[in-house]
């Protein structure tokens, strides 16, 4: 059925350009027969075996927000469009639940993780790891298959009974290290002028266009919060390995990068294998003795609605939990409805939504943002007020809760983060571009007509005036008093105190929870469970927001699509999306204000 789809997918969308008035006959043609492969299908939930195996692939992005799991997503994957996501929600849930359920005899991790702008990060996959360790607590086995790992890999698959390696594979733990992407120099041999202000000496994000490298207090931000996740990625390890955390570390400090073999010396692995070898393995975990005997697999975003049944099972049907993901940048406006990002408007309307929804007794707000817009993040944080007035409120910080992603978590009753969670950097910045040099020194000059002294105060063609720079200063001051203040009513502190743990420094979760900027360490799960208990809720269901689009929206996103992503596969691959990435920072800056309150960095954490 799905080469049916695939071929399909793929003759229409070459069709489509060879002539638009067959495009519309092809297209017809087309919306019959895949109407056709998915009655065909079925549409109907996944026939779960006795004695399967959950399969777990490293290599599918573990993000936040849920992904489709219908026609539509199958639709998206077949043109080569598919973003190739699980959600966070349906690994925890279907891990716990294949714990218990007597059809589950294993679970199975493989593949590397390859994370992509804010899936599979390091909180993220301490919830997995502690679902993981659940379901090998209940006796069940645990078995990893890995060719070459990197830091997240070990710190992951080390809660498995087995990790096994190919014999030629290699293991990269050698601590965190992130890069910063520094305009200044560009900007002077170029003739481009960048005029930035900021409030906050921690707030580095104005930095990449003021300095070469980073500033003292910058680094001293950075290497805290890194010395801060690494250790929780060591005490993981070692706690599991029985491996000393110094002889962890001493063994990251050795080499950059461990043969198979070395890595089993270490204990970071159990012993060598091929992929045959271990599915031989698997095979006879789950009885499959014959030659031809199939192993039985499921995956977790197909397993995921059988835990989520189980979970609602007895549950009053108006008793719903709502779980609303603000994961990505945040941003001025509705957006183009689809793509990552937080916009501001249309997140605002999707709480109005849940606000009127007597159904939803208790909310969870999730946090995976670096910030962005400050205009938006206040115009999210006003509907969270609104929404906290009627119901309970409680906020579950992911990988990253900073800056403007932290701002809009105020309006709660209790925040959760995980220990590894980038948060804090209470600060504000904004921005200008003059090209007015990079465009004379190739002959083109500008001219203005006006009719007030600031009317061309956004232009890109001058620098700003001092006295224009004054007043950009006093604004983003104005703005830093406002987040103190917000962050101080929500956090009840004094806003001498939040100017303390301000000044834009990012904090680790484990530092911001014995600060005061969070309440206690915890996943989702313990959010969720936080939020129906403060409602008072027995069973109860969850609903995830936003929704996710319906099969005619994905087809219609699907066929106006213009371009693919750029490849990441290989050296040129990721050296184009290196690029794409850096100037995308730029583009993300659409404030009218101007202002931002945003982390300091796109912090690729390796």
């Amino acid at each position: 059925m799905k080469n049916l789809l695939h071929f399909i997918a793929r003759f229409l969308k070459w069709s489509c350009i060879i002539t638009g008035a067959g495009c519309l006959a092809l297209m017809a043609l087309f919306a019959l027969l895949l109407f056709a492969a998915i009655l065909g299908n079925g549409m109907t939930k996944p026939r779960i075996e006795n004695k399967s195996v959950l399969v777990l692939d490293l290599g599918t992005g573990i993000a936040d927000n849920p992904a489709d799991q219908n026609a539509a997503s199958i639709l998206a994957d077949l043109l080569g469009d598919g973003n190739h996501t699980v959600s966070l929600r349906a690994v925890t849930d279907s891990i716990r639940l294949g714990a218990k359920d007597p059809r589950i005899a294993a679970l199975y991790l493989h593949g590397s993780i390859a994370p992509m702008g804010y899936e599979s990060g390091f909180a993220a996959l301490k919830e997995v790891r502690e679902a993981i360790l659940e379901f090998r607590h209940s006796g069940k086995p645990v078995v990893a298959y890995l060719v070459n790992a990197g830091k997240r890999d070990i710190y992951l698959t080390s809660a498995a009974d087995e990790i096994l390696m190919n014999p030629i594979g290699t293991v990269e733990f050698n601590g965190l290290a992130a890069t910063g992407t520094f305009y200044k120099n560009a900007g002077d041999k170029y003739g481009v002028e960048f005029q930035p202000v900021r409030h906050g000496k921690y707030k580095g994000a104005v930095e990449p266009f003021l300095r070469p490298d980073f500033s003292p207090e910058n680094k001293e931000q950075l290497s805290a919060l890194f010395a801060d996740i690494w250790a929780e990625v060591i005490q993981g390890v070692a706690g599991t390995r029985q491996i000393k955390p110094d002889a962890l570390q001493a063994l990251a400090d050795s080499q950059a990068v461990l043969r198979a073999d070395k890595a089993k010396t270490a204990g970071l692995i159990t012993g060598t294998a091929y992929e045959a070898q271990v599915l031989d393995r698997l095979r006879t975990i789950t009885g499959k003795s014959g030659k031809y005997d199939l192993l039985a697999q499921i995956s977790p975003s197909e397993y995921a609605p059988e835990a989520r049944r189980s979970h609602a099972k007895g549950a009053l049907k108006r008793d719903t939990v709502a779980v609303i993901y603000a994961e990505g940048e945040i941003a001025d406006g509705y957006g183009s409805g689809g793509g990552e990002g937080v916009y501001g408007d249309r997140f605002a309307k999707m709480l109005r939504e849940v606000q009127q929804d007597d159904n939803v007794k208790a909310v969870v707000l999730r946090v995976n943002s670096p910030g962005g817009s400050v205009t938006a993040s206040e115009v999210i944080l006003e509907e969270l007020r609104n929404l906290h007035k009627t119901r309970p409120v409680v906020v579950s910080m992911g990988t990253v809760a900073a800056s403007g992603g932290y701002f809009i978590a105020t309006a709660s009753d209790h925040i959760f983060a995980e220990p590894d969670t980038i948060t804090g950097s209470i600060g504000v910045f904004g921005l200008h571009l003059n090209l007015q040099k990079l465009a004379n020194d190739h002959g083109i000059t500008f001219d203005t007509v006006k009719t007030g002294r600031f009317a061309d105060s956004e232009t890109l063609s001058r620098p700003l005036s001092g006295e224009e720079m004054e007043q950009m200063q006093d604004l983003v001051d104005s703005f830093y008093a406002d987040f103190l203040a917000r962050v101080s009513s929500g956090r009840h502190l004094s806003t001498n105190r939040v100017d303390e743990l301000g000044q834009g420094r990012v904090w680790s979760g484990a530092a911001a929870e014995k600060i005061g900027l969070v309440d206690e360490l915890g996943g989702l799960g313990a959010a969720i469970a936080d939020a129906a208990q403060r409602a008072k809720l027995g069973k109860y269901t969850v609903a995830e927001y936003p929704r996710s689009k319906d099969f005619i929206e994905t087809i219609k996103e699907n066929l106006d699509h213009r371009s693919a992503p750029l490849a990441r596969g290989g050296l040129a691959g990721r050296v184009a999306a290196e690029v794409r990435d850096r100037l995308d920072f730029l583009t993300r800056f659409n404030s009218a204000s101007g202002v931002y309150a945003r982390l300091p960095f796109d912090l690729d954490i390796r």
